[in-house]
């Protein structure tokens, strides 16, 4: 009886060591770098094209994002993240010309775009066997770009105006959850929902009558960004 629980007892603390040791194999890595990209959609007052709904109505089309992500975990369900993204929108030029004076012909529209580097806490779940699920809130800077809108006047033949190329500043918040499936010892595929918000303004000197004028910008930019990516560990 005791030669058979001493096997018992040994048998156990066999399998014990071998799934600790996978286990511990398993959680060895600590870093992860995933490159990503998918599509972004503006909503709220970024997607607007309504002035009666809101009061800064963005015209933003659903566009692309690209982003460089990276997480250190310091414990198996707590980490720290960063993110480096790039977005671009294009503009609804159609509803825009509803609110331009009946002498001004728009031309051309470029387009919304902005660039952030954020960082912030991680919490990791591990939903299956090299299933996980990263849930994240980050903060940052952000350098956003307003469109450059080319028009011309009606009763001035051959006359073609457009606004300046300009660029601010702005704090970015995002929420995200991403979904990670490790399919090898160092690499994974993840998909991630993330929600980013900023308030950008520019300044704009309108001369006019010999006057020069200051105008302030503001546009709230909402964005839900839909990605695919490869990550690797290490």
């Amino acid at each position: 009886m005791k030669k058979q629980l001493f096997i018992t007892t040994l048998m156990l603390l066999m399998i014990s060591a071998t799934y600790s040791q996978s286990t511990s194999k398993m959680e060895t890595n600590k870093f992860n770098i995933g490159l990503s990209t998918g599509f972004a959609f503006p909503v709220a007052f970024f997607n607007s094209t309504d002035y009666n709904k809101f009061q800064d109505p963005g015209f933003a089309k659903t566009g692309f994002n690209i982003n460089l992500q990276g997480s250190y975990r310091i414990t198996n369900n707590f980490g720290i993240a960063s993110k480096v993204q790039f977005s671009n929108f294009g503009v609804n030029e159609e509803a825009a010309k509803r609110y331009l004076p009946i002498s001004v012909t728009p031309s051309s529209t470029d387009h919304w775009q902005y660039f952030g580097i954020l960082a912030g806490p991680m919490g990791t779940i591990e939903l299956a066997d090299n299933f996980y699920m990263d849930v994240k809130g980050l903060v940052g800077y952000s350098r956003a770009n307003a469109p450059v809108l080319k028009f011309s006047l009606e009763d001035i033949s051959g006359v073609t105006l457009s606004t300046p190329d300009k660029w601010s500043d702005a704090f970015a918040w995002q929420l995200g959850t991403d979904f990670r499936y490790r399919f090898a010892k160092n690499f994974n595929v993840f998909t991630n929902i993330d929600y980013s918000y900023m308030k950008p303004k520019w300044n704009f000197d309108i001369t006019t009558g010999g006057s020069k004028i200051n105008t302030i910008i503001h546009q709230r930019m909402s964005v839900v960004d839909v990605n695919l990516g490869v990550g690797v560990e290490f």
